[in-house]
């Protein structure tokens, strides 16, 4: 694993129209359309530490902020933003999974949250290559390995 980091001044920069912030909304909707998108991430990885709707609901009063990729208006991915500057849990559906989405994905909220913040950080998997591809694509870069030697 690695810590990475990216600064406004080196972010590559994107707006993409399929990726928007999921504000709290009390419609049943846009809650089922997540949770739907969830459900099948659940069929296709096993992680212990995947949330649901009501871990959702708690980071986002906390003041976290949830993007969501959205193309032809059904959720197929997301990303979170913690309040602490960490940018976590990357997804895009398998159907749609590839690099110029992801790149789109990250770049989107990079352009995002660069307008109150001047650097923000994430852990990149070593065994994830294509997530290193796309940070390195938009502007991050590797501050420190740590290894469980």
């Amino acid at each position: 694993m690695a810590l990475c980091t990216c600064h406004r001044d080196d972010a590559k920069h994107r707006q993409s129209p399929n990726i928007s912030e999921f504000k709290v909304y009390h419609g049943k909707e846009r809650w089922d359309d997540l949770q739907r998108e969830i459900d099948y991430y659940n069929t296709i990885i096993e992680w212990d530490d995947m949330w649901d709707l009501e871990i959702a609901q708690k980071w986002l009063q906390r003041g976290d902020r949830l993007f969501l990729f959205k193309p032809n208006g059904k959720v197929k991915g997301w990303l979170w933003v913690t309040t602490r500057k960490e940018i976590k849990a990357l997804y895009i559906n398998p159907k749609y999974r590839n690099v110029e989405n992801a790149r789109d994905l990250l770049a989107t909220v990079g352009y995002e949250i660069s307008k109150k913040w001047a650097i923000w950080w994430a852990h990149v998997e070593d065994w994830n290559l294509g997530m290193w591809y796309v940070a390195m694509a938009v502007g991050w870069k590797k501050v420190i390995d740590f290894h469980d030697d």
